[in-house]
């Protein structure tokens, strides 16, 4: 039997404020807990809880220097301590040279309560214990001050009072303590590597009686070599009547300790025995470190329950029985010394004394050899305490291992139980302030959570929950509450679900009451009161089926039912048996219930249908338990599988009818089965056909062998066909006749068969999916019908029914149309890669082209050698290259398919590598160095390559130089060596892509031999939380041949560098602890580290204690600190810590730019005298900040200001005044003359421009009817081709990614491969529940918006990436964007809300726009767009009316001063006839003879396709432009060619002039690589020009001589390229346009008065359009109205509201649609069209802004200084028109919502989970200053989001 005594582990912990963990899983937890008493902050944290048993169970608590009392009456704690006594700090207890280490603040380890004191073991006096009176909690009972435990906070110990038989004598009493090693200052010899000893009661003494001759049989010492790196974790103490158990962590291993209490020998020896402890959860994760423990004694068995915890943070409950405990112990001891023996290794023998007098192994044959050994290995209850020393310390290496019954991603800490009516409930406290209730049932597998309870208000970690006369009290570091007990259980008694819902042991559902009661309260008790911790209501189970149960109504039987209960109760005469409402007889027999049915004929048969029927079991007439039953009849299951699927039913199905039978017999010829798997069926398959065309399917099927008398149908849709069986080998197909599909749409295809000449028929069906059609189109696998490949290899491989055909391309077999069918025209090689390779083969190269079908016949010729393993990958090939013999060479690749050869001018070189040079050439042993190779075509082929280290002295030994491919570009070769095991000289050999092998003679690598590390200095490694601190490594052989040194800690990425002084010194700085910033760290931490050199790595034995960072309070009130150099001379800088690990000499102080001279430092101060003279203040810095540094820890103290003198002040205040005020004087007499002069001015300005506008449009009346002719033919265009808009998905896309649009790096966002892990899948399923919640985005966002270190990208990557999450939800989107946008304005100063809305860097801001963008997308493409994009179309027109230079993007024709061409330029205007890919049909074009090649392909491109989207429109690069001049035959243009204008540096790019085109002449534009027609007479596409009625050849005059262009640049490609002007160098342009200011400023403004008059009324229509509030879109209607109550909330001025309605709509979406339309629109936007847009664009912009201009206004301003203010008020009336309207409903609104929400679930594919991990990834660099806000903010901290998204933290942790 278990005294359930126990006494805490006492580590003491520092606060960091924990955060909180997700609560809302398990149910409510408010009014739960009741507030005892709260710990003040400088008392924080609380350590300790006992209970006193021997007065009254009154209770004592420990905290930081305090030590508290409470009185219990009636079973509670009072609310307040009745004393409370302080026990520190003292910075003064010891001797001076002491102080530093081991005085201070006093943290208490152990509290032990003893019939007579109060025992408090702390931290000052290097771990003192002192003996208190229970009163006063004075330390006079004192006798002696040499008893000490732990000197460290973080060290762990635990103790407990004992009462311990001797020889069966009156009992003694003693103390006894465990732990950790930690130095003890004036401590007894041997008490620091004590690991556990006993003392008398008072401490007087460290032997508790005389009797035993002064043998310390409890005393445990480490050794003394060993005390320092084996750490002794002691977690909880516990004890029974025979022993004491103690749960430990010896380094990472768990174990079990056991002592003796009773003692029977007269010289016994050491009591202590162990044995290892494992847990482990179901899936095989283990959890290695035991945290606490409690014993729990329920139906006569007692067992160990203890708490595990693992890296990955997350813990178990592992439970074992006593008896299994003492039954491990005895298999330990066998396994120790029975034979075989199992001796210790080096490492596990840690304890002094471990050497038994037993050498041999023990065969126990019932005879005893020695005393005890028999004992020792029979009996389980064996007590090591012999007098004769046969085993000594008994140290266990065979471990009890057991599967856990809980698991949690919680940290757990505690554990306390409960047992209420044999039930036993686990209470589990947590690392951050919950509780966690489980019920346990020792003998299930698993236990069952109940609920888990926040402690309110608090963060910190629960040290304690203790079970005191029947209260639960819990302790964390903060407070002590006491959790209340459920007690009216009436509430749950709505039904028994309810009642299971209290989850509380002492409530439960009284079946014969009806009601949830207690169980006392629950007459029947013992057989009729289920408990709700067992969540098991009464259920039924059928005695034949205990699931379900099945009757047969053509039975016509009388028919018993038998059900038991379950759980299992006793059954009552009372009870009775209804099924569906009839009353059937019951019979009660051996606890079973029968319930008689009588499907006889007549009687009740008539009562009971087909289908399923409630079977109750009632009590007083209300129903207790229930159960369906299946009543059926065979005949009326339709399909095999109805009759055959329900393992209940007795049916068979007859073969040879389709019919569903009650007997084998019924079925014709006796043909019946009744296994499914024999049922006829079609299996799951995809067979695919040509669209249009009829075809025989063939569909696999099973168990086809069917009667002949059978006829069978295939549906699909409305579409009916014959179907047939075929037999083939054994296997059965059903073919399909006469099949056609009408689209490549995946449709099912049903089946059904039936008698002949009968029209009832039965489903042939599918079990495993659903067989479908398939249909295709041949021809859209030859786009452009311009390769053959992909034609040829899905007929040959897939069996397409498709063919190559001369005129029509891919076409199906079936197309009339197709003369001959062809195979492929000759292959075409386009280009190889990689172009080059070693010169013995063995590179796998990948040639593009066309026309390569997968024929056998296909070859491969690189250089003229056959290339080998020729593979067809769709549309290339891949083979690898032949050997040359080591002759490099250059030759053409070749590809043959069936006999025809590629042509094309594609080469490959064979290289032959040779390598000059190593460096280095030396290594350690262990490798890891990077070496180079250098030499000369290195870098080629697949870049894949063995590299060998081969020993000069033996050429077997070889060792391998690992490749970096990072590293191996720009002509060499990096790699790193493998570890050798022999130094020496070694060649060096290098294989390059398997099979061109170089050895280097002369070019030797030496390994030297590896370093030796022999220790640290200091030996005691000591660190803050930050590291940077620096220490040495000593040792030899740290030599140059060393590359890279640094330090990690063990198991961690954190690292930091080292540098190597000397041969035999390192100095290295500690890296960052891996807790540190993290919120649940504490006090102090151990962490091993590992030191790196190269590939050799050291692992430091001793730990390094990591503790809190320096921490310094910052001025008073944060104020400025006014430092005066003639009066003082220091500067007291004040904090904690400073000097617990650190010297003065690793502080840095600054202060601005000057460094503060450190003079003196302790613990909690550091002095510095600031430079006399007032330094600088740092970089973009304006005050003196005073920043201290210590290795990484950075922190900011305040600021300091130096004072001047007096009188020097003073006289330049007042010489300052007298000019201020005569400065102030003369600006104002100056202001009002030139004010006066400007008005004037501006007049004259404004009168000019309007005389130049008129005098424009007399001279160009010609030329602007022109244009408007081409304009009013744009718009006729567009009403048969229509706009090209962009789908929603590329609208968004552009919208939220335009740089990855144009990069072409969005595949991540639309593709996703699937999570790595359930984890991460259920933390992103977490994770995007939080992003959906407007107030976590808001605390999110307000975070992210705080943090100095994020850019302008990674706020628009946020943007973006949330917004693609919000997809869909765009009602959620629009309640998060409005409750930012009342954030930002109500946090506003009134001075700021004028610009409020113009912080594009807003992350609020931008959501604001990417939400209105996505909305507006039906509003543009319904219509609201057009005017936009025929704004664009019109400008790009004007523009290319005239010339305009390629290169530059300087044009005649411009809106912008600087993009203006200033030179003058002679062209001419040409018509071109056009035939587009030689098919005989013209196109007119209109270009300019001064137009480059590019820019006539170009034009005329756009003008044949017109407004065809530019997706599907072939680009210039894909078409050659050929001038077909009569017999001439054809020429080739191109922009550079061989016949290019050169002169120095610069080439100049071909003109129609260059190469003398004439008005009229015909051109070709010819695909690239393609020999076949792009269009027909026949084809019809609105987007094509109609035909240009000429079709006559055109001659060339006889003065005129073609230029002969030849294609190839040769040398020309780096040379500069102009087209109409030379580009001049930066200095050059700038010089000419000051020059040319003034000059030609008359000249060209003519220019761009021309154009704007000529687009001024496309842009009209643009304004009119978005200033129309009759067709104002809702939502921005309804974003108006938000905007105005924001607006009237916070008292804003009415132009500010209409500066936020401005820039929130026409700033952020027009304004960037005017500039790029392609956002909206599928366009190849023009360079050159860029410059008008922006000026357009700025006019737009100045639309809705008080803009004035001035005589210094830019030229653009000027030219539209009239449009301007009409359009300014224009907008005004627009703002009133739209105030007076009716306002949007909020009804209208969401509708509109919605109607987005399915137009974005249909139409865009974004891939949300893609989107969330990046949000993820961004989120995660800020976690821990996310959850400190959302734990503070008063709208998330009650959410408890920080403990939400934590565990989303912890799932990704645990995953990586």
């Amino acid at each position: 039997m278990f005294a359930l005594r126990e006494t805490n582990m006492a580590t003491s912990v520092t606060f960091l404020g924990v955060f909180w963990l997700l609560s809302s899983v398990m149910g409510q937890n408010n009014n739960r807990f009741e507030t005892i008493f709260t710990v003040p902050l400088s008392n924080f944290p609380l350590e300790n809880i006992e209970f006193d048993p021997w007065s009254n169970n009154d209770c004592f608590v420990s905290g930081k220097n305090v030590l508290y009392k409470f009185i219990t009456q009636d079973g509670n704690i009072a609310n307040s301590p009745v004393r409370s006594k302080l026990t520190g700090p003292d910075y003064k207890c010891l001797a001076s040279d002491q102080q530093e280490d081991y005085c201070g603040d006093d943290y208490n380890s152990v509290l032990v309560i003893t019939p007579d004191s109060v025992i408090t073991c702390s931290t000052l006096y290097g771990g003192r214990c002192v003996r208190r009176d229970k009163t006063f909690l004075n330390d006079t009972l004192v006798e002696s001050t040499n008893i000490k435990l732990v000197s460290r906070a973080d060290a762990s110990a635990v103790g407990i009072y004992l009462n311990v038989s001797l020889n069966g004598d009156v009992s003694k009493h003693v103390l006894l303590f465990a732990k950790e090693y930690t130095p003890l200052p004036l401590a007894p010899d041997k008490l620091d590597r004590a690991a556990i000893f006993s003392v008398s009661q008072n401490l007087s003494v460290r032997t508790f009686t005389s009797v035993l001759r002064e043998v310390d049989i409890f005393d445990i010492f480490l050794k003394d070599l060993k005390k320092a790196s084996v750490i002794m974790d002691y977690r909880v103490v516990l004890e029974n009547e025979d022993f004491v158990f103690l749960l430990v962590n010896q380094n990472s291993q768990a174990k079990l300790v056991k002592i003796c209490k009773t003692i029977n020998a007269k010289e016994p020896k050491k009591v202590y025995e162990d044995i290892p402890l494992t847990c482990s959860d179901k899936d095989g994760t283990h959890f290695p470190r035991v945290v606490h423990g409690t014993f729990v004694y329920v139906s006569g068995k007692s067992y160990l329950v203890a708490l595990f915890t693992n890296s990955t943070v997350s813990s178990a409950v592992c439970v074992y029985e006593e008896n299994e405990i003492y039954k491990a112990f005895l298999e330990s001891r066998e396994n120790r010394y029975g034979c075989p023996k199992n001796n210790l290794r080096e490492e596990d023998k840690v304890f002094d004394d471990l050497v038994p007098l037993v050498s041999d192994c023990i065969n126990v044959t019932g005879v005893e050899i020695l005393e005890g050994t028999f004992d020792a290995l029979t009996k389980e209850k064996f007590c090591n305490n012999i007098t004769a020393r046969q085993f000594g310390i008994i140290v266990g290496l065979l471990a009890l291992n057991r599967t856990a019954v809980y698991t949690s991603t919680d940290v757990f800490t505690v554990v306390e139980s409960t047992v209420v009516n044999d039930l036993v409930t686990l209470y589990i406290g947590t690392e951050d302030s919950f509780v966690v209730k489980v019920f346990l049932d020792p003998s299930m597998p698993s236990a069952l959570a109940l609920e888990k309870i926040k402690v309110p208000q608090d963060k910190s970690e629960i040290k304690a929950v203790r079970n005191e006369e029947g209260s639960l009290y819990v302790m964390s570091q903060n407070k002590i509450v006491k959790l209340l007990q459920e007690k009216n259980c009436a509430q749950f008694s709505k039904d028994c679900q309810t009642c299971m819902g209290a989850k509380d042991s002492q409530c439960g559902w009284c079946i014969s009451e009806f009601r949830c009661t207690m169980k006392a309260d629950c007459r029947e008790s013992s057989t009729y009161w289920l408990p709700s911790v067992k969540n098991q209501c009464l259920d039924l189970r059928f005695e034949n089926n205990a699931l379900s149960l099945a009757q047969d109504l053509d039975t016509g039987l009388k028919t018993n039912i038998t059900v038991r209960f379950v759980p299992q109760i006793n059954v009552r005469m009372d009870i009775k048996c209804t099924l569906n409402g009839t009353t059937l007889t019951p019979y009660i027999e051996n606890g079973s219930i029968k319930c008689l049915i009588d499907l006889t004929s007549g009687r009740e048969a008539h009562k009971f249908s087909e289908g399923n029927a409630t079977l109750e079991i009632t009590m007083k007439d209300r129903r207790i338990a229930a159960r369906d039953i299946l009543f059926y009849t065979c005949t009326a299951f339709k399909s095999c599988g109805a009759c055959l699927g329900n393992s209940n039913t007795q049916c068979y199905w007859c073969k040879d009818q389709p019919l569903c039978k009650r007997a084998r017999g019924d079925c014709a010829n006796n043909n019946g089965f009744q296994e499914m798997k024999s049922c006829p069926q079609i299996s799951n398959q995809t067979v695919k056909i040509p669209v249009g065309r009829k075809r025989d399917l063939e569909f696999q099927g099973i168990n086809l062998d069917l009667s002949s008398n059978f006829e069978y149908k295939c549906i699909e849709g409305e579409q009916q066909y014959i179907g047939q069986v075929l037999t083939k080998t054994g296997n059965y197909s059903l073919l399909c006749k006469g099949v056609q599909i009408r689209d490549a749409i995946p449709k099912r295809m049903l089946f059904q068969y039936g008698l002949n000449n009968t029209t009832s028929r039965t489903v042939l069906e599918t079990f495993d999916g659903a067989p479908l059609v398939t249909g295709y189109l041949c021809q859209s696998l030859s786009p452009q019908r311009r390769d053959c490949s992909t034609c040829h290899y899905l007929n040959q491989s897939e069996g397409y029914e498709c063919h190559w055909c001369k005129e029509k391309g891919c076409v199906d077999v079936d197309d009339e149309q197709c003369v001959e069918p062809v195979d492929c025209s000759r292959p075409i090689v386009t280009k190889i890669e990689p172009a080059d390779g070693p010169v013995r083969g063995g590179t796998e190269v990948t040639i593009e082209g066309f026309n390569f079908g997968i024929r056998s016949g296909m070859a491969v010729r690189v250089a003229g050698i056959e290339c080998e393993n020729v593979k067809f990958r769709g549309r290339r090939l891949t083979c690898i290259t032949g050997s040359a013999n080591d002759i490099a060479k250059v030759g053409k690749v070749v590809v043959t398919v069936d006999g025809q050869d590629s042509d094309e001018n594609v080469l490959f070189s064979y290289k032959k590598p040779k390598i000059t040079g190593i460096s280095p050439n030396q290594s350690i042993l262990s490798g890891g160095r990077t070496i180079n190779l250098t030499g000369i075509d290195l870098n080629i082929g697949n870049m894949k390559y063995d590299i060998e280290f081969i020993s000069t002295d033996d050429s077997n030994k070889k060792f391998i130089c690992r490749i970096v491919k990072m590293k191996s570009v720009d002509g060499k070769i990096a790699c790193q060596p493998n570890k050798a095991n022999k130094d020496g000289m070694y060649r060096v050999k290098v294989t390059f892509d398997s099979n061109t092998k170089i050895d280097i003679p002369g070019l030797n690598f030496q390994y030297l031999k590896d370093p030796v590390v022999s220790g640290t200095d200091p030996t005691e490694l000591k660190s803050i939380s930050s590291g940077g601190l620096p220490f040495f490594v000593n040792g030899d052989g740290f030599v140059s041949a060393i590359e890279t040194v640094s330090v990690e800690i063990k198991g961690t990425a954190s690292e930091s560098t080292c540098i190597i002084i000397s041969k035999n010194k390192i100095r290295c700085e500690f890296p960052r602890s891996r807790e540190s910033g993290n919120r649940r760290k504490k006090r102090a931490t151990r962490s091993f580290i590992v030191i790196h050199l190269d590939g050799f790595s050291y692992e430091v034995p001793s730990p390094v204690t990591y503790v809190d960072d320096p921490s310094f309070r910052a001025f008073h009130d944060n104020s400025t600190y006014l430092f005066d150099p003639s009066e003082q001379e220091a500067i007291v800088l004040v904090g904690h810590g400073l000097s617990t690990v650190t010297r003065k000499e690793d502080y840095l102080v600054l202060i601005g730019t000057g460094e503060c001279d450190i003079t003196s430092l302790n613990k909690t101060e550091l002095i510095c005298r600031p430079p006399t003279k007032e330094p600088a203040p740092r970089h973009q810095e304006e005050k003196l900040y005073i920043r201290v540094k210590v290795g990484y820890a950075k922190q900011i103290v305040g600021i300091v200001e130096y004072a001047n003198e007096l009188p020097i002040t003073i006289i330049i205040i007042v010489v300052l005044g007298v000019l201020l005020v005569g400065i102030v004087v003369g600006a104002i007499l100056v202001y009002k003359k030139v004010k006066a002069r400007n008005q004037l001015k501006i007049e004259e300005i404004m009168t000019e421009m309007h005389d130049l506008e008129q005098n424009t449009m007399r001279m160009n009346q010609e030329e602007f009817a022109d244009m408007q002719l081409n304009i009013t033919d744009i718009k006729r265009d567009l009403v048969s081709t229509g706009i090209p808009y962009h789908p929603y998905q590329n609208y968004v896309q552009y919208i939220l990614f335009p740089k990855e649009v144009e990069a072409g790096t969005l595949n991540s966002l639309t593709h996703h491969s699937g999570f790595s892990s359930k984890n991460v899948e259920k933390a992103m399923d977490q994770f995007d529940k939080l992003m959906t919640n407007k107030y976590f985005v808001k605390s999110l966002i307000g975070t992210l918006e705080k943090q100095r270190k994020i850019t302008l990208i990674d706020k628009a990557q946020f943007s973006a990436n949330f917004s693609v999450v919000m997809m869909g939800k765009m009602r959620d989107f629009f309640e998060i964007v409005n409750c930012l946008l009342s954030t930002l304005v109500d946090s506003a100063n009134k001075k700021a809300h004028k610009t409020l809305f113009n912080r594009f860097e807003s992350i609020t801001l931008r959501l604001l726009s990417h939400w209105l963008s996505v909305s507006l997308y039906p509003h543009l493409k319904e219509g609201g767009g057009s005017s936009l994009f025929m704004l664009y179309k019109s400008t790009q027109a004007v523009i290319e009316k005239r010339p305009v230079d390629e290169v530059t993007g300087e044009a005649k024709n411009t809106l912008s001063e600087d993009s203006f061409l200033r030179e003058k330029i002679d062209c001419h205007a040409l018509k071109l006839e056009i035939d587009l890919n030689a098919n005989g049909n013209l196109y007119t074009c209109e270009v300019l003879d001064c137009d480059t090649i590019n820019q006539v392909k170009s034009k005329c491109l756009y003008q044949i396709y017109k407004n065809k989207p530019a997706s599907e429109m072939p680009s210039t690069d894909e078409v050659d432009l050929e001038w077909m001049a009569g017999k001439s035959g054809r020429l080739a243009l191109s922009n550079i060619d061989q016949t290019s204008e050169r002169e120095e540096n610069m080439v100049r790019r071909n003109t129609l002039q260059h190469y003398n085109v004439l008005d009229g002449s015909r051109m070709a534009l010819m695909y690239k690589f393609s020999p076949d027609d792009e269009h027909t007479e026949d084809d019809e596409d609105p987007y094509v020009n109609q035909r240009s009625p000429s079709d006559i050849e055109i001659s060339v005059p006889p003065d005129i001589h073609l230029i002969q262009s030849v294609s190839s640049t040769g040398s020309l490609e780096h040379l500069r390229q102009w087209h109409l002007v030379k580009s001049l160098d930066e200095e050059e342009s700038h010089e000419k346009t000051v020059k040319l200011k003034d000059i030609v400023k008359t000249s060209h403004i003519t220019n761009l008065m021309h154009t704007k008059l000529v687009l001024q009324d496309n842009i009209k229509e643009v304004f009119d359009s978005v200033l129309n509030h009759d067709t104002v879109p809702l939502v921005v209607h309804y974003l108006f109205g938000v905007l105005e109550n924001l607006a009237n909330k916070n008292s804003v001025e009415p132009d500010t509201l209409l500066c936020w309605k401005s820039e929130s709509y026409a700033m952020r979406v027009w304004a960037m649609l005017l500039v790029r339309p392609e956002n909206l629109f599928d366009i190849q936007k023009a360079k050159h069209v860029e410059p008008c847009l922006n000026v357009i664009k700025q006019v737009f912009i100045d639309c809705f802004h008080s803009t004035k201009i001035s005589k210094d206004s830019s030229l653009q301003k000027l030219l539209f200084a009239q449009e301007v203010p009409h359009y300014q008020k224009k907008t005004e009336q627009f703002y009133k028109a739209l105030a007076n309207k009716a306002a949007v409903t909020d009804a209208d609104f969401w509708s509109e919502m919605s109607r987005l929400n399915s137009l974005q679930q249909e139409h865009l594919k974004f891939s949300k989970p893609a989107a969330l991990q990046k949000l993820y990834k961004f989120v995660q660099q800020y976690v821990e200053e996310i959850i400190e806000d959302l734990d503070a903010g008063d709208e998330t901290s009650g959410l408890q989001f920080g403990s939400k998204l934590d565990d989303i933290v912890r799932l990704m942790d645990t995953d990586s």
